[in-house]
This record gives C-alpha cells, sequence and structure tokens, in this order.
C-alpha cells in the first residue's frame, strides 16, 4: 500500500528551542497604550471612550508605572487611593477624582522642587 510514499531520511541539523523573550508586562493588553484592564476597571467601555477619558486613563497609567512594578500593583495602589479619597460627588467619575488629585500633587511637587532650587541657589 506504502509502495509510493518516499521515505523520509533522519535530519542532521540539531533543533534549536527559542526561549520567549521576557515581555514587559504592563503591554498585555493595550488599547491606546492603556491597559485594557484599566478600562474595566474604572468601568469605562473602550468603544464609547471620550478624549478626556482617554487622556484621564493615560496620565493614571503614566503615574501609575512610575510608583509601581506591576501592573496589579499599580491597580491597588489606584483603589487604595480611591479609598482614602473617598468617594467622588454626585455627577463626578471614579476616575476624574483620581486624575485630578494626581493633577494637583504632580504640581504640588513641581512646586516643592522649585522652592527647593530656589533655596538651594540662595545658600551660596
Amino acid at each position: 500500500m506504502a509502495e509510493g510514499l518516499a521515505k523520509s531520511s533522519p535530519s542532521n541539523t540539531p533543533m534549536v528551542i527559542q526561549k520567549p523573550s521576557p515581555t514587559d508586562h504592563y503591554n498585555a493588553f493595550e488599547y491606546d497604550g492603556v491597559p485594557i484592564d484599566f478600562y474595566q476597571f474604572f468601568g469605562v467601555p473602550m468603544d464609547k471612550a471620550t478624549i478626556k477619558d482617554k487622556k484621564e486613563l493615560s496620565d493614571m497609567y503614566s503615574w501609575g508605572k512610575e510608583n509601581n512594578k506591576s501592573l496589579g500593583d499599580m491597580m491597588q495602589s489606584l483603589r487604595d487611593l480611591e479609598l482614602k479619597l473617598g468617594q467622588p460627588p454626585i455627577g463626578m467619575r471614579r476616575q476624574s477624582k483620581l486624575w485630578n488629585h494626581m493633577k494637583l500633587q504632580r504640581n504640588i511637587n513641581d512646586l516643592v522642587k522649585r522652592q527647593d532650587a530656589l533655596n538651594n541657589r540662595r545658600s551660596y
């Protein structure tokens, strides 16, 4: 039955198994540069996200990357901050309250650095 089939010969080339390169745990699944988990965490539908939503989520993601080692740590620190700040007023979204806090904190940090620079300059 198998008379017409050619016999395969063993290959002399060594088999090389490539190890997968480590991936950045932040970049697993993103939409517009923000992990999909962020959209789900804040209840923002990706197909209905406004430019403002995307900006707020992107800024919070950048802030989180500076201060955390993994996406899970980042989301936990956002949740802790959210609990610390309390519930947003009626009509304000959760991410907007966090974004406003982060924006103010960055401005405060910038002003403190400017003040330190001026104080150091005067001491010479």
